[in-house]
């Protein structure tokens, strides 16, 4: 029990850095104009998700679990709104920027924002609300980001043939 309680604080915590490396090895392999659509997807992405989650928390508060069911959280965290799990919200999104380049790492860094939200729950830091909102404003920044990191990738290379 108390390995499954590391693993799970391990996960919760850290996990988030399994995509950033991911994206950026994506990123190394990639064909220059891959590179920059990417880079430019990443970019609007996260200040779509970041828009998203403060306009989020200015209309919805939802207490941290540990609060309203007066236990202690697996690690130390603040009581503040838990939705949506930043955590989550980012790992998802980093996974949708994934996903156009290579299916199987997306769906494998999918898999990891799912971990990461389903950790943060057990250790009482979020709620199952708070995972769900994150999973669909990182789905949805990447879905916005992507045709418009389209659109400036071919501004900015200069060419008229329509990139994937």
């Amino acid at each position: 029990m108390m390995l499954m309680h590391e693993l799970d604080k391990i996960i919760a915590q850290y996990f988030v850095v399994i995509p950033v490396l991911s994206i950026g090895v994506l990123w190394l392999l990639r064909p220059r104009a891959d590179k920059v659509k990417l880079a430019i997807m990443v970019v609007l992405g996260a200040a779509i998700a970041y828009v998203m989650v403060k306009v989020s928390g200015h209309f919805f508060y939802h207490d941290r679990p540990f609060v309203y069911k007066h236990v202690q959280p697996w690690f130390s965290h603040g009581a503040d709104n838990g939705f949506p799990s930043d955590h989550t919200t980012y790992s998802t999104l980093l996974a949708a920027c994934a996903w156009p380049f290579n299916r199987v790492l997306g769906a494998l860094l999918f898999a990891v924002a799912i971990a990461i939200g389903t950790s943060r729950v057990l250790a009482f830091v979020h709620s199952p609300l708070d995972i769900v909102g994150g999973v669909v404003f990182g789905i949805v920044a990447g879905a916005i980001a992507y045709p418009l990191s389209g659109c400036l990738t071919r501004l900015m290379l200069g060419s008229k043939k329509k990139t994937t």
